[in-house]
């Protein structure tokens, strides 16, 4: 077996894709957006937030979190959340489902360069 480390490939539309590790004969799978981490990760966070929207932020909070201010003077250990707590977790899933669609039309790129070039050879 031939493994490549780290070669750069020229993409016939001019994109430069590294390839890492890559045993030289062994066939990548089909793309598919469900299979990466980074949409499974964006629902999880989404479904956090929605939830901390319909039920409050204190339902998503940590225990002992700093960002948080007494509900009622009388009885300061009554806490609740900051409300811009499930504002951060649609953050973050917004960050994660950018992430995702980066990686997977860059892997797409490079798959169909992989075909383009095996193609080419046969």
């Amino acid at each position: 077996m031939q493994w490549s480390c780290w070669e750069l490939q020229n993409v016939s539309r001019g994109a430069r894709v590294y390839s890492s590790f890559a045993m030289s004969g062994k066939k990548r799978g089909k793309p598919a957006w469900w299979k990466s981490s980074y949409f499974w990760i964006t629902g999880v966070l989404l479904v956090i937030a929605v939830y901390g929207f319909a039920m409050g932020p204190s339902t998503i909070a940590d225990t002992g979190q700093s960002n948080s201010r007494p509900l009622s003077p009388e009885n300061p250990r009554d806490v609740a959340a900051d409300i811009r707590l499930p504002l951060l977790y649609l953050g973050a899933a917004l960050l994660m489902a950018f992430n995702g669609i980066v990686s997977h039309r860059q892997y797409v790129a490079q798959y169909h360069a992989e075909q383009e070039q095996e193609q080419e050879k046969s």
